[in-house]
């Protein structure tokens, strides 16, 4: 479950970075749209990621306190 869990960060981590490049490359061609798209696009792929760290952290201090 752990190594599953962080694929799927690692996955997210690359979709944000790919989704930030497209969107800084549509900028460069003035395509506005698909830059709006691109961002936003890339800041929920970042706001995933630090809620799944964030989760990690609180599951993780909770077993430390429990046992």
């Amino acid at each position: 479950m752990a190594k599953q869990n962080l694929m799927t960060l690692i996955t997210l981590f690359i979709n944000f970075l790919l989704m930030g490049m497209l969107a800084y490359n549509h900028f460069t061609n003035q395509h506005i749209g698909y830059t709006i798209t691109f961002t936003v696009l890339s800041l929920t792929f970042l706001v995933l990621i630090i809620f799944e760290l964030a989760r990690r952290k609180r599951n993780k201090n909770r077993n430390i306190t429990t046992t």
